[in-house]
């Protein structure tokens, strides 16, 4: 079985104007879509799109598009950067816990054919309280291969936070997700680094037992993660920094 539980640390540092920064403990589910029927029985505590303690829903992921969620991500990736994407494909997200699901960002890591080296990643990314989506697609550079981390600098596409504008630049940094995965993804203006969040997390074991141990550890993950956000965001507000208003949706998911 390539699906697992992550868990470790999430950390922002804002650099300007203002200095704030903050750390939640966290966790994630790494799913390898061709797993998703076979990583646990259909019970109580587990469901496949539907009602259960711990569920994966179809509509929580490329809600855009109505393909499987397989085909959708290589749908995805071949429109933006023609590439095929012929491995496996693995997930870190938060699943539905207690019937409720919010994900700041999923990432898919679309692997070679051999399944060894991720080629291409996925961020998908949702605001709040909008709830308005977009995909940024990270290639990994032909003179990255054989390296362990994938890097990559594309524009600003979604209003995320109010208190940013829209003409930053993200730089994206992943490992390969192994025992230990990393995620850097470093908000930038210009040549100046105004914000980074960093995602560190250690990778066990995915059956039911394991999973229900973390849940009771993290109760209501997914409501934690809207509240801190929002809780951070009327510290910053206290701190005076000036608010910018969403300018509307995406073009592209």
């Amino acid at each position: 079985m390539n699906s697992a539980i992550y868990t470790g640390d999430i950390f922002h540092q804002r650099f300007q104007p203002m200095s704030h920064h903050f750390k939640y403990k966290i966790f994630m589910a790494y799913i390898d879509l061709d797993e998703i029927d076979i990583l646990l029985p259909q019970s109580l505590f587990w469901g496949v799109n539907r009602s259960a303690l711990i569920s994966f829903h179809r509509q929580d992921y490329l809600s855009g598009s109505k393909l499987d969620l397989r085909e959708a991500v290589q749908d995805l990736v071949f429109k933006r950067i023609g590439k095929k994407v012929e491995g496996p494909i693995r997930l870190l997200t938060h699943l539905r816990y207690f019937g409720h699901c919010f994900n700041p960002a999923s990432f898919y890591y679309c692997f070679d054919k051999s399944g060894e080296e991720v080629e291409t990643v996925i961020a998908e990314v949702t605001n709040t309280p909008w709830k308005e989506r977009h995909s940024y697609v990270i290639e990994r550079e032909p003179d990255e291969a054989g390296l362990k981390n994938i890097t990559n600098q594309q524009q600003k596409e979604l209003h995320v936070s109010p208190f940013f504008q829209m003409d930053h630049k993200y730089r994206f940094l992943f490992s390969e997700p192994k025992e230990r995965l990393l995620v850097e993804i470093k908000n930038l203006k210009g040549s100046q680094t105004m914000h980074e969040a960093i995602l560190r997390l250690r990778k066990h074991a995915f059956n039911e037992t394991q999973l229900l141990k973390i849940v009771t550890q993290f109760p209501f993950i997914t409501l934690r993660v809207v509240s801190a956000i929002h809780w951070q965001a009327v510290k910053l507000w206290l701190k005076g920094a000036t608010f910018y208003s969403n300018p509307g949706k995406p073009k592209t998911m």
